[in-house]
Protein backbone atom coordinates (compact mmCIF):
# COMPACT_ATOMS: atom_id res chain seq x y z
CA UNK A 1 0.00 0.00 0.00
CA UNK A 2 1.42 3.61 -0.45
CA UNK A 3 1.43 5.57 2.27
CA UNK A 4 1.49 9.74 1.05
CA UNK A 5 0.59 12.31 3.54
CA UNK A 6 2.16 16.04 4.07
CA UNK A 7 4.40 14.22 6.34
CA UNK A 8 6.50 11.81 4.31
CA UNK A 9 9.86 11.93 2.82
CA UNK A 10 11.09 11.33 -0.13
CA UNK A 11 12.60 8.52 0.59
CA UNK A 12 9.75 6.74 1.42
CA UNK A 13 8.77 6.42 -2.22
CA UNK A 14 10.90 5.19 -5.07
CA UNK A 15 11.99 7.45 -7.21
CA UNK A 16 10.35 6.81 -10.88
CA UNK A 17 12.19 6.71 -13.85
CA UNK A 18 12.89 9.41 -16.59
CA UNK A 19 10.44 7.54 -18.85
CA UNK A 20 6.40 8.77 -19.62
CA UNK A 21 6.87 10.02 -15.93
CA UNK A 22 3.45 12.19 -15.97
CA UNK A 23 2.07 8.49 -16.55
CA UNK A 24 3.77 6.81 -13.73
CA UNK A 25 2.71 9.83 -11.06
CA UNK A 26 -0.66 9.15 -12.50
CA UNK A 27 -0.58 5.47 -11.85
CA UNK A 28 1.03 6.50 -8.22
CA UNK A 29 -1.41 8.54 -7.34
CA UNK A 30 -4.59 6.43 -8.70
CA UNK A 31 -3.18 3.62 -6.25
CA UNK A 32 -2.88 6.20 -3.65
CA UNK A 33 -6.61 7.62 -4.51
CA UNK A 34 -7.30 3.39 -4.20
CA UNK A 35 -5.93 2.64 -0.57
CA UNK A 36 -7.46 3.95 2.83
CA UNK A 37 -4.63 6.47 3.38
CA UNK A 38 -7.25 9.52 2.14
CA UNK A 39 -10.97 9.75 1.83
CA UNK A 40 -12.90 11.74 -0.36
CA UNK A 41 -12.97 15.11 0.46
CA UNK A 42 -9.53 15.24 1.74
CA UNK A 43 -6.65 17.40 0.31
CA UNK A 44 -3.62 15.55 -1.33
CA UNK A 45 -0.09 16.51 -0.61
CA UNK A 46 0.61 19.51 -1.96
CA UNK A 47 2.43 19.52 -5.87
CA UNK A 48 6.32 20.85 -3.98
CA UNK A 49 5.66 17.49 -1.69
CA UNK A 50 5.07 14.92 -4.12
CA UNK A 51 7.76 16.07 -6.60
CA UNK A 52 10.51 15.81 -3.96
CA UNK A 53 9.13 12.54 -2.89
CA UNK A 54 9.03 11.25 -6.40
CA UNK A 55 11.93 12.92 -7.50
CA UNK A 56 10.55 14.08 -10.38
CA UNK A 57 9.51 17.76 -11.57
CA UNK A 58 6.85 20.37 -10.14
CA UNK A 59 5.31 20.49 -13.75
CA UNK A 60 5.18 17.06 -14.38
CA UNK A 61 3.31 16.51 -10.95
CA UNK A 62 0.91 19.47 -11.89
CA UNK A 63 0.75 17.85 -15.47
CA UNK A 64 -0.80 14.25 -13.45
CA UNK A 65 -2.88 16.73 -11.08
CA UNK A 66 -4.58 17.91 -14.41
CA UNK A 67 -5.45 14.73 -15.99
CA UNK A 68 -6.55 12.98 -12.68
CA UNK A 69 -9.02 16.39 -12.45
CA UNK A 70 -9.83 16.01 -16.13
CA UNK A 71 -10.68 11.95 -15.13
CA UNK A 72 -13.33 12.85 -11.98
CA UNK A 73 -10.93 11.78 -9.37
CA UNK A 74 -9.72 15.51 -7.70
CA UNK A 75 -10.82 18.77 -7.68
CA UNK A 76 -8.62 21.63 -7.91
CA UNK A 77 -9.44 24.47 -5.79
CA UNK A 78 -7.59 27.90 -6.51
CA UNK A 79 -5.42 28.77 -3.61
CA UNK A 80 -5.62 25.66 -1.67
CA UNK A 81 -5.26 22.82 -3.52
CA UNK A 82 -6.54 19.10 -4.90
CA UNK A 83 -9.31 17.63 -2.83
CA UNK A 84 -10.28 14.06 -3.61
CA UNK A 85 -13.46 13.95 -5.37
CA UNK A 86 -14.25 10.52 -5.48
CA UNK A 87 -12.81 7.55 -5.63
CA UNK A 88 -13.55 6.61 -9.43
CA UNK A 89 -13.11 8.08 -12.65
CA UNK A 90 -16.21 10.36 -13.77
CA UNK A 91 -14.69 9.19 -17.67
CA UNK A 92 -12.29 6.37 -17.99
CA UNK A 93 -10.62 6.35 -21.38
CA UNK A 94 -12.50 3.54 -23.03
CA UNK A 95 -15.85 5.19 -21.59
CA UNK A 96 -15.11 8.42 -23.31
CA UNK A 97 -16.20 7.47 -26.80
CA UNK A 98 -19.87 5.84 -25.49
CA UNK A 99 -20.25 9.05 -23.30
CA UNK A 100 -20.08 10.96 -26.43
CA UNK A 101 -22.24 8.86 -28.84
CA UNK A 102 -25.35 9.26 -25.99
CA UNK A 103 -25.10 12.87 -25.09
CA UNK A 104 -26.20 15.13 -27.76
CA UNK A 105 -23.72 17.74 -27.65
CA UNK A 106 -24.09 21.31 -28.95
CA UNK A 107 -21.27 22.71 -31.11
CA UNK A 108 -20.32 24.92 -28.57
CA UNK A 109 -19.21 22.24 -25.89
CA UNK A 110 -17.08 20.87 -28.53
CA UNK A 111 -15.07 23.59 -29.44
CA UNK A 112 -14.86 24.78 -25.51
CA UNK A 113 -13.53 20.98 -24.94
CA UNK A 114 -11.07 22.09 -28.00
CA UNK A 115 -10.26 25.25 -26.33
CA UNK A 116 -8.49 23.62 -22.86
CA UNK A 117 -7.23 21.17 -24.52
CA UNK A 118 -5.36 22.43 -27.63
CA UNK A 119 -3.29 25.75 -26.01
CA UNK A 120 -2.24 23.59 -22.90
CA UNK A 121 -1.26 20.68 -25.32
CA UNK A 122 0.80 23.14 -27.70
CA UNK A 123 2.60 24.65 -24.73
CA UNK A 124 3.65 20.56 -23.98
CA UNK A 125 4.52 20.45 -27.68
CA UNK A 126 7.34 22.73 -27.57
CA UNK A 127 8.55 21.23 -24.58
CA UNK A 128 8.96 18.00 -25.40
CA UNK A 129 8.17 17.73 -29.25
CA UNK A 130 11.27 16.30 -31.02
CA UNK A 131 12.83 17.56 -34.22
CA UNK A 132 11.18 14.89 -36.48
CA UNK A 133 7.35 16.01 -34.81
CA UNK A 134 7.94 19.51 -35.91
CA UNK A 135 8.92 18.90 -39.30
CA UNK A 136 5.65 16.29 -39.19
CA UNK A 137 3.31 19.20 -38.49
CA UNK A 138 4.68 21.46 -41.13
CA UNK A 139 4.71 18.83 -43.66
CA UNK A 140 0.76 18.16 -43.10
CA UNK A 141 0.41 21.81 -43.48
CA UNK A 142 2.33 22.04 -46.55
CA UNK A 143 0.34 19.20 -47.75
CA UNK A 144 -3.24 21.00 -46.77
CA UNK A 145 -1.55 23.98 -48.73
CA UNK A 146 -1.23 21.75 -51.85
CA UNK A 147 -4.90 19.90 -51.59
CA UNK A 148 -6.24 23.59 -51.43
CA UNK A 149 -4.90 24.71 -54.43
CA UNK A 150 -6.42 21.89 -56.24
CA UNK A 151 -9.50 22.19 -54.82
CA UNK A 152 -9.31 18.97 -53.06
CA UNK A 153 -11.70 19.71 -50.61
CA UNK A 154 -12.36 16.83 -49.93
CA UNK A 155 -9.27 16.15 -48.41
CA UNK A 156 -9.29 19.57 -46.53
CA UNK A 157 -10.75 17.74 -43.32
CA UNK A 158 -8.86 15.30 -42.78
CA UNK A 159 -6.01 17.38 -42.85
CA UNK A 160 -7.04 19.96 -41.22
CA UNK A 161 -7.60 16.72 -38.29
CA UNK A 162 -4.04 15.40 -38.72
CA UNK A 163 -2.68 19.17 -38.05
CA UNK A 164 -3.99 19.66 -34.75
CA UNK A 165 -4.02 16.16 -33.59
CA UNK A 166 -0.22 15.71 -35.09
CA UNK A 167 0.22 18.82 -32.32
CA UNK A 168 -1.53 17.63 -29.39
CA UNK A 169 0.46 13.87 -29.97
CA UNK A 170 3.48 16.12 -29.21
CA UNK A 171 2.81 16.73 -25.80
CA UNK A 172 3.83 12.86 -24.96
CA UNK A 173 0.72 12.89 -22.81
CA UNK A 174 -0.93 9.60 -23.96
CA UNK A 175 -4.13 9.79 -21.90
CA UNK A 176 -4.57 13.80 -23.56
CA UNK A 177 -3.72 11.92 -27.30
CA UNK A 178 -6.72 9.39 -26.46
CA UNK A 179 -9.14 11.89 -25.23
CA UNK A 180 -8.56 14.67 -27.96
CA UNK A 181 -8.83 11.55 -30.81
CA UNK A 182 -12.56 11.06 -29.08
CA UNK A 183 -12.99 14.34 -29.77
CA UNK A 184 -11.78 14.32 -33.16
CA UNK A 185 -14.24 11.66 -33.98
CA UNK A 186 -16.84 13.30 -32.67
CA UNK A 187 -16.28 16.27 -33.78
CA UNK A 188 -15.84 14.94 -37.58
CA UNK A 189 -19.65 15.79 -38.90
CA UNK A 190 -19.29 19.48 -37.84
CA UNK A 191 -15.59 19.90 -39.48
CA UNK A 192 -16.84 17.44 -42.79
CA UNK A 193 -19.71 20.38 -42.78
CA UNK A 194 -17.63 23.31 -42.30
CA UNK A 195 -15.39 22.54 -44.84
CA UNK A 196 -17.86 22.07 -47.81
CA UNK A 197 -18.00 26.01 -47.22
CA UNK A 198 -15.08 27.57 -49.46
CA UNK A 199 -14.43 30.01 -47.38
CA UNK A 200 -13.99 28.18 -44.15
CA UNK A 201 -11.51 26.21 -45.42
CA UNK A 202 -9.66 29.58 -47.04
CA UNK A 203 -9.82 30.66 -43.53
CA UNK A 204 -7.79 27.96 -42.10
CA UNK A 205 -4.27 28.75 -44.12
CA UNK A 206 -2.99 31.70 -42.32
CA UNK A 207 -3.64 30.36 -38.77
CA UNK A 208 -2.54 27.17 -39.57
CA UNK A 209 1.22 29.32 -40.85
CA UNK A 210 1.26 31.38 -37.83
CA UNK A 211 0.53 27.99 -35.77
CA UNK A 212 3.48 26.74 -37.50
CA UNK A 213 5.51 29.64 -37.31
CA UNK A 214 5.26 30.00 -33.30
CA UNK A 215 6.38 26.54 -32.96
CA UNK A 216 9.21 26.32 -35.11
CA UNK A 217 10.29 29.77 -32.80
CA UNK A 218 9.43 27.73 -29.80
CA UNK A 219 7.67 30.55 -28.52
CA UNK A 220 4.82 29.30 -26.37
CA UNK A 221 2.77 32.38 -25.69
CA UNK A 222 2.55 33.41 -29.16
CA UNK A 223 1.22 29.72 -29.75
CA UNK A 224 -0.83 29.55 -27.76
CA UNK A 225 -2.81 32.79 -28.63
CA UNK A 226 -2.70 32.22 -32.71
CA UNK A 227 -4.13 28.57 -31.08
CA UNK A 228 -7.03 30.26 -29.14
CA UNK A 229 -7.55 32.93 -32.15
CA UNK A 230 -7.63 29.98 -34.71
CA UNK A 231 -10.62 28.15 -32.95
CA UNK A 232 -12.45 31.43 -32.36
CA UNK A 233 -12.41 31.93 -35.78
CA UNK A 234 -13.45 27.95 -36.32
CA UNK A 235 -16.18 28.37 -33.92
CA UNK A 236 -17.80 31.47 -35.94
CA UNK A 237 -17.35 29.45 -38.90
CA UNK A 238 -18.88 26.32 -37.80
CA UNK A 239 -21.24 28.13 -36.30
CA UNK A 240 -22.43 29.22 -39.86
CA UNK A 241 -22.51 25.94 -41.26
CA UNK A 242 -24.84 24.96 -38.12
CA UNK A 243 -27.25 27.30 -38.90
CA UNK A 244 -27.26 26.74 -42.52
CA UNK A 245 -27.75 23.40 -42.84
Amino acid sequence: MIMMSDSLTAGQLKPLSKKNQSDQVVDVLKEYIASDEIQVGEKLPPELTLAKMLNVSRSTVREAIRTLSVLGYIEIVNGKGSFLRQKKADLPIQQITSWFESHKLELSDFIEVRQLIEPYAIAMAIERGTPEEFIRVDEIRRTYEQEWERGANLRLADLDARFHQAIVDMAHNRVLSKMYKVVVEAFADYRRRSFTVQEHADNAIEPHRKINAALEERNILEAQRCMREHLDKVYRDMSFSQTNQ
